[in-house]
């Protein structure tokens, strides 16, 4: 391979891989004209996260073809379509949890107390509904509007200064996961479209970017805007309410913009709701979807994993399925759809639970999320998983079979 062509490639590799990778572990993996005595030196092998002893990867094959294909496409073949909250920010730390875009305006000194009270009876009686494992998305969708518009109209009333919202982004909790400044800035360096698709306040969310430092031009926020008068109070908020639940149609909301990149059909596309895994329907042109989803208290299943494609249920006897299992232990895990190793992420000392799952076509779950509260809740979705702190965005990549039965080896 010439020198063009390694810079190519490793320049490809570093942006693909940042963005699996998160900056944390930085993807600096070049194709060479050195390989291994007797047989082809293999991208996966490069790779120090591959090697280590908490990572066990049974069939590699279709991670190599993945990664592979991202790489031979190169950057100007890729695109980013993210969530924000709980996605590039964190969940929780020490134990405490962060706020979201919304949060951060029902918590602030803005807002009365009055208000606020209103906006958590809101929260307890809507967000069950967000998360009940027993309810379509169908079924919560008309919720979800219901408790936007009502949140939102509280919002109005409290006529909040547009000139505030600096002061206020500052004086919250609100924190990025590690390694966020190498992963905007390594899309931004390679020119890879990042599409932030988020349920929560757009003019929150460009502040929180735009404080850090990584609002660059290759990032296009879509989200719910503010909608200011001449004195900058706010009056409303513009254009069609963005939720959790509705956006599978974002885009075709955004036509323009990813006829754009109709030449960018390697997605990497990241989120940690059920919602957030239907982002990039409607993208014309796709060779390559690769889901990552973080799973912090969340609790997916039943019918609403019976609405997306891919996942598997109880398989013993079954082979491959494309519905939704609950597992209850890593026993359960390995006998029924002969997984093999998971790595358990770091337990949170602050909350003593595992901090968070992070997965690709995989969510699980601590026992905070299971549905008695008590045991550990595992939900197998396809094939590729990978797990990792909630306080990084590092992955480790493993995989889970459907055929055999045969208990394999975990790690913890």
């Amino acid at each position: 391979m010439d020198k063009t062509a390694v810079v190519k490639v490793g320049a490809v590799a570093s942006a693909s891989m940042c963005v699996l990778f998160g900056g944390l572990v930085v993807a600096q993996y070049f194709l060479t004209k050195k390989k291994r005595a007797g047989k082809k030196t293999k991208i996966i092998e490069m790779m120090p996260e591959f090697e280590k002893s908490t990572v066990h990867i049974r069939y590699p094959e279709r991670v190599e073809q993945i990664i592979c294909g991202m790489i031979k496409g190169g950057a100007s073949k890729l695109q980013v379509i993210t969530d924000f909250d709980m996605t590039l920010s964190k969940f929780a730390v020490n134990g405490k949890c962060c706020p979201t875009c919304h949060n951060i305006i029902d918590n602030c000194s803005l807002v009365t107390e009055e208000c606020r009270k209103k906006l958590f009876q809101l929260k307890e009686t809507y967000y069950p509904i967000e998360i009940d494992p027993h309810l379509t998305m169908e079924e919560k969708y008309p919720f979800m509007v219901e408790w936007y518009f009502k949140s939102h109209s509280l919002l109005v009333e409290q006529r909040l200064q547009r000139e505030k919202l600096p002061e206020v982004v500052r004086e919250s909790d609100v924190c990025l996961r590690e390694g966020y400044e190498h992963f905007f800035d390594r899309l931004h360096q390679h020119a890879v479209p990042m599409f932030i698709f988020s349920a929560g306040l757009g003019d929150v969310l460009e502040e929180i970017i735009r404080q850090a430092g990584v609002y660059h031009p290759n990032v296009k926020v879509i989200s719910n805007f503010m909608d200011f008068d001449e004195n900058g109070v706010l009056k409303g908020f513009k254009g069609e309410l963005i939720h959790v639940y509705n956006k599978h149609d974002g885009a075709l909301r955004n036509t323009d913009y990813f006829k754009q990149l109709k030449d960018n059909s390697n997605i990497l596309l990241l989120g940690d709701s059920l919602g957030d895994l239907t982002m990039a329907d409607g993208v014309p042109n796709v060779e390559n979807v690769l889901k990552i989803g973080f799973l912090n208290d969340k609790v997916p299943g039943g019918g609403a994993f019976r609405e997306v494609h891919g996942f598997l249920r109880h398989c013993s006897g079954e082979g491959r399925n494309t519905r939704s299992a609950q597992l209850h232990s890593p026993e359960d895990l390995i006998t029924d759809c002969g997984a093999a190793v998971l790595q358990r992420a770091p337990w949170d000392t602050g909350s003593q639970r595992p901090r968070s799952w992070i997965a690709i076509d995989l969510v699980m779950g601590s026992p905070e999320t299971s549905p008695d509260h008590q045991r550990p809740c595992y939900w197998i979705t396809s094939h590729w998983v990978s797990t990792c702190s909630v306080d990084s965005l590092s992955l480790s990549l493993t995989h889970t079979h459907t055929h055999t039965h045969t208990p394999l080896p975990m790690i913890f």
